[in-house]
């Protein structure tokens, strides 16, 4: 259409030569209002917010998400979360708790023969646990073994510490006689615990048969049972004198130790 087509009104209407059309014309403010809705939507879009998403809204990448509900990804084929970091002083998977009277930062579960949570390096540790004041690593179990630890050209667990509190720490709490809190097993010819340094063991101690006398009744911590084996040596010389007999009590939780004569000092 040429200019010369055009008739101009002068009630803000444009009307053209060949037909009775009549198109409104955008008013100055009205232009101005559009050029500056325009400049605000470009911003909008050239600089987003900080996004905290909730319940039901979508998971965006690099962005905070608070819910109310578990979130829960589901794959039947492969791993249904993947986390990879290059950073040295990251982790590929990171999980906390802020409740100071418990929680789980980390929990894994398995239905079936499968390992709830494991840990693979090519050079470092599998799995770490660390704590400020309390246990670094727990294992807990009902039937089977708590930890478990296998290595197949080295140490399968090594437990250290910095300071005078266990490096590494095992308990039962089966009742009676029956729970075993470390159980040390090797194949024939193998050693099932090597020990470097002292051995500390509670039910054992020192006993003194006084003067004149040639036995000894000793209490031992914890009880005993009639399997229960008690043994004694002398830490100081005395002539013709040796350990008889040590002979256990279940029922007093008492040893007695006698020697095959009286001593003349206390021994």
């Amino acid at each position: 259409m040429s200019s010369t087509d055009r008739d101009h009104s002068t009630d803000g209407t444009m009307t053209t030569g060949d037909t009775d059309e009549t198109v409104a014309s955008p008013s100055r403010r009205a232009m101005l209002g559009a050029g500056l809705a325009g400049t605000v939507l470009g911003v909008a879009l050239a600089r987003p917010g900080v996004v905290s998403a909730a319940d039901n809204d979508p998971v965006l990448v690099g962005q905070p998400h608070t819910a109310s509900n578990s979130t829960t990804i589901t794959n039947a084929s492969g791993d249904a979360i993947t986390g990879i970091t290059g950073n040295s002083n990251s982790s590929g998977v990171s999980g906390s708790t802020n409740n100071l009277s418990g929680g789980t930062g980390v929990s894994g579960t398995s239905a079936g023969s499968g390992a709830g949570v494991a840990g693979i390096s090519a050079a470092g540790h599998g799995v770490e646990g660390r704590s400020v004041s309390s246990i670094g690593v727990i294992g807990q179990s009902e039937s089977g073994v708590g930890v478990y630890g296998l290595s197949t050209d080295g140490t399968g667990v090594v437990a250290l510490t910095t300071s005078t509190e266990p490096a590494l720490l095992a308990l039962s709490s089966s009742v009676g006689a029956g729970g075993v809190a470390v159980r040390a097993q090797a194949p024939t010819g193998g050693t099932a615990i090597s020990a470097v340094g002292r051995v500390d063991l509670d039910r054992s101690g020192r006993a003194t048969i006084r003067a004149g006398k040639r036995s000894v009744r000793v209490t031992v911590p914890g009880g005993l049972t009639g399997a229960s084996l008690a043994f004694a040596n002398l830490t100081a010389y005395r002539r013709g004198v040796h350990i008889a007999a040590v002979t256990s009590d279940p029922t007093t939780e008492r040893i007695t130790i006698r020697l095959n004569k009286a001593v003349a000092a206390a021994t």
